[in-house]
């Protein structure tokens, strides 16, 4: 097989990725997390994978952020046809066109018998064992020995794969199964039988014994029958009573609910009346007083406040007023002050006058009068002038004061008017009368809202006219009650009696219950006495038929073991060719990866592991225990690609190779790829790498970015 071309959508990191493909080796590279593995993923789950599966490992593929599943087309040519493989892993359709002739076929398992004859590979676990090598899965050969095995002695054989030994050793193991299978459920056929007969003895023997009792099971069934009838009588008297105590304890417990319905009616609706006539003697008192504004009584208020203000203020400013005026006539200059100021006034002039015409003739007596004269006159003048500018500011305060006296006079004037246009709106004559007035009628209204949330309570959700109605209908309910208590009335009694009566009721029913179980049993024991030794003889001839069953059972499992070990010895010797081959195969490329330090390899016939000749130990050797790493690699490598090359016989499966050399050492590598380009001439490679170590190794290099 060639695949041509491949495009892949919504697959993990390859959301959308389409390539080309050559024959012979193609490099595959690109950094960690590019999509080299996700590619191998997509290649297998192409060739092998029901896209119709809901596997959630499977589903978890598809790229984030799409709702669709992923989708794989290859273009492929094997046995030289050119075909193109399709698979829709949302819708589950496959599709296989063959190029040649247009045809398509949808049917799923025409489609893989195709594809897994163009590899040379039936299935998905032999290719992953085998031609995919990925770098932490090379030993995963020994995880399908059973697999390979089959198909190693199909090509020695040339059987189909129904008539392969292992298909036989299957099918006889599963019979083997069958016979010795031991359990509780599932049990065995020899299981089963000797069940079944321990059964059937237990059975004989428990007829052996009740044909030997049925002189005393007579008599027992005798007084069974004697006591059920007596028990049957009480019960019926007991269960009568029971019924009658309960219908009398029900009545009167209705009877109390109804009492109970009929006491609340009663009181709601007499409550109701009440509140009725409550609401309109107060409704009659409202009638006779005025509806007065709760704003104006406020306003009102407020002015009656602000007068007792104003008054309080007039009486202050009145009084600063008085004072000030007494003040103003304190500090005017007296009659005396005014007399001396003159008179020192017209003694300084006439001193004056005299000296302007008699100055030849002043004296010092005459100077010294009049120094004294100016002296005075200059005194006299200051107090004058004190006396002046204090009766000036006093008078300046006296006129502000009365300013403010005018200002409240006139306040009080507008207040008086505004108090009397409220008062005159309601035809009152006092602010207190108004607000009287006023409170009584907001008290009413207010014992109205009460009574009608009362009346409304006992009114609930209903009207009066519908609980005077349903009073009726309760008070009738009542007088029934008591009309059927009277008739039970007898029957009463108290709860703790009733619990025992019922206690009584109940022990008489499960002793009838069992006494009619064992009149039952009593009566079917002498039914099968009376045929005993006619079932004995029945269950003694079935007993002797199952050991006939399980002697059968017993020879079919020895001769089913014997085919068993006879076949498996067969199929190991036809599997000997074929296993030398693949020594012989694995062993020529080991020595050829190693320059020949290991150069014998051998498988073990039953479980596929291999051993190596070591020359240095000159012995054979687990390499697990005894090999680095990487030579074990080495060693898988060489035995998967014997494996190819053996299984797919003439056909060319394509071999993918995931970074497979990281452990190998340069020489080892180089010999590695020399192997790989031999392949290459027969088989399509994929080499997928991170690294630079196979530049130049071919031209077909695709880059993943």
């Amino acid at each position: 097989m060639q695949i041509e071309k491949c495009q892949i959508y919504r697959y993990g990191k390859l959301d959308r990725f389409s390539s080309s493909f050559s024959p012979g080796l193609n490099l595959i590279k690109g950094p960690n997390e590019a999509g080299k593995s996700t590619l191998v993923d997509a290649l297998t789950d192409a060739l092998f994978e029901n896209p119709k599966t809901r596997k959630k490992d499977v589903k978890a593929k598809t790229s984030w952020g799409f709702e669709k599943d992923f989708e794989i087309t290859l273009d492929f040519e094997s046995e030289g046809l050119s075909y193109s493989l399709s698979k829709d892993f949302d819708t589950g359709s496959v599709t296989l066109l063959k190029k040649s002739t247009g045809e398509t076929l949808d049917d799923r398992k025409r489609v893989n018998s195709i594809v897994s004859n163009g590899l040379g590979l039936s299935n998905r676990d032999i290719f992953l064992a085998t031609s995919c090598i990925r770098q932490d899965e090379m030993a995963r050969i020994a995880n399908s020995p059973d697999a390979i095995k089959d198909r190693l002695e199909a090509l020695i054989t040339g059987g189909k794969e129904e008539a392969l030994a292992s298909k036989a050793i299957d099918r006889l193991a599963a019979q083997i199964k069958g016979l010795k299978k031991t359990g509780i459920k599932h049990k065995g056929q020899l299981q089963a039988l000797e069940d079944r007969r321990t059964e059937l003895a237990y059975d004989l023997e428990k007829a052996k014994r009740e044909i030997g009792d049925v002189k005393q099971s007579r008599t027992r069934l005798k007084n069974v029958k004697t006591t059920l009838e007596s028990l049957r009588e009480e019960y019926e008297v007991k269960t009568t009573q029971r019924k009658n105590s309960k219908l009398a304890i029900d009545i009167r417990e209705t009877s109390a609910r109804l009492e109970e319905r009929f006491s609340d009616l009663m009181s709601r609706t007499s409550n109701i009346k009440v509140s009725e006539e409550t609401v309109e003697k107060v409704r009659n008192k409202i009638a006779h007083l005025p509806k007065i504004d709760k704003a104006d009584v406020r306003h009102a208020d407020e002015q009656a406040a602000q007068r007792k203000y104003l008054d309080t203020k007039r009486e202050g400013c009145e009084q600063q007023v008085s004072d000030l005026t007494e003040k103003i006539n304190l500090a005017k200059p007296g009659t005396a002050l005014k007399l001396m100021s003159a008179l020192t006034l017209a003694g300084t002039g006439a001193l004056a006058y005299y000296w302007y015409r008699f100055t030849a003739m002043a004296d010092a007596s005459f100077l010294f009068g009049a120094g004294a004269s100016l002296v005075l006159f200059i005194i006299f003048s200051i107090l004058w002038s004190k006396r002046s500018k204090s009766c000036t500011q006093v008078k300046v305060k006296f006129d502000l004061q009365k300013s403010r006296f005018e200002e409240i006079e006139e306040d009080l004037s507008e207040n008086k008017v505004a108090i009397e246009a409220v008062l005159g709106k309601y035809k009152f004559d006092k602010v207190e009368l108004l607000k009287e007035k006023f409170e009584q009628r907001y008290e009413l209204d207010k014992d109205i809202r009460s009574e009608v949330n009362r009346y409304e309570g006992y009114l609930g959700e209903k009207t009066l006219k519908e609980l005077e109605d349903e009073l009726k209908i309760v008070t009738r309910d009542l007088a029934i009650e008591n009309e059927r208590f009277r008739e039970v009335k007898s029957y009463t009694m108290s709860a703790e009696d009733f619990a025992i009566l019922e206690t009584a009721v109940d022990k008489i029913k499960k002793e009838t219950g069992e006494l009619e179980s064992e009149e039952m049993t009593l009566e079917r024991q002498l039914d099968f006495a009376e045929s005993g030794i006619e079932h004995q003889a029945s269950l003694e001839e079935r007993i002797e038929e199952i050991d006939t069953q399980v002697a059968r059972k017993r020879h079919q499992l020895r001769v089913l073991e014997t085919t068993q070990q006879y076949i498996e010895t067969a199929r190991k010797d036809v599997l000997k060719s074929t296993l030398q081959l693949l020594d012989d195969e694995t062993s020529d490329i080991l020595r050829e990866v190693t320059d020949g330090k290991y150069s014998q390899v051998r498988f073990d016939r039953q479980s596929l592991k291999f051993e190596v000749y070591s020359n240095e130990l000159d012995d054979w050797v687990d390499p697990e225990s005894h090999l680095s790493r990487g030579t074990i690699d080495q060693l898988y490598l060489a035995a998967r690609l014997a494996l190819v090359r053996i299984i797919s016989e003439e056909k060319n499966p394509v071999i993918i190779l995931d970074d497979p050399f990281v452990t190998f050492d340069d020489n080892r590598r180089r010999n590695a790829l020399k192997v790989l380009k031999r392949f290459a001439e027969r088989y399509q490679i994929f080499l997928l790498t991170c690294h630079d170590h196979y530049d130049g190794i071919t031209d077909n290099v695709i880059n993943l970015t």
